[in-house]
């Protein structure tokens, strides 16, 4: 009887895995769709009737955090403007990994800055997100750590990097005070 059993459940297994590799898609996904794959599977989207959030609604909030039930990083408009900003891919997997040290956002002129490090760097690799609140213009900040004049923290929008500060991804208000309104209105400097 237990040999029967154990042979059904097999084959239950069986038949369980085969569907699901068929129902795989073609090609490995990159560890980034695989871990936001996971997030998206974590935080349910909004249902078609209801709206998202305003991004106002973040304030002070990490950026894993969910209001109503989504996280800032899954937002439609924020994960519209990271897409889009033209970072490289270890930029993304780190804004969407939520074993990153991150702090809360904060709002400065019109904008929401969300920040983090990887803490195994000790804070050499840091990322940020500025974006509108109205969620319209968006940027990435990524650094490998600081070199005077060699290396620094790059700033991409649009698909483009725009340009490099040599100190880290800003953090607090006083930070954002040298980018003027940026992105939503002109380079600084």
């Amino acid at each position: 009887m237990r040999h029967l059993l154990l042979v059904a459940v097999l084959a239950v297994v069986a038949t369980a895995c085969t569907a699901a590799e068929s129902e795989a898609p073609q090609g490995a996904a990159s560890a980034s769709e695989a871990a936001y794959g996971s997030a998206e599977a974590a935080t349910p989207a909004p249902s078609p009737g209801q709206a998202a959030p305003p991004l106002s609604a973040y304030v002070d909030k990490y950026p894993f955090d969910a209001v109503d039930g989504v996280r800032f990083v899954d937002h439609s408009l924020v994960r519209a403007a990271i897409e889009r900003s033209g970072a490289p891919q270890e930029a993304l997997d780190y804004i969407r990994n939520d074993n990153t040290v991150v702090v809360p956002i904060i709002e400065v002129d019109g904008r929401l800055m969300s920040r983090g490090f990887e803490a195994a760097s000790g804070g050499d690799v840091n990322w940020g997100v500025l974006i509108s609140l109205d969620g319209q213009r968006g940027a990435v900040c990524y650094s490998t750590g600081v070199e005077k004049y060699t290396r620094g923290a790059d700033w991409f929008i649009d698909g483009e990097k725009a340009f490099t500060l040599y100190d880290m991804c800003p953090s607090d208000a006083e930070d954002l005070a040298g980018l003027g309104t940026w992105p939503i209105g002109s380079i600084p400097g």
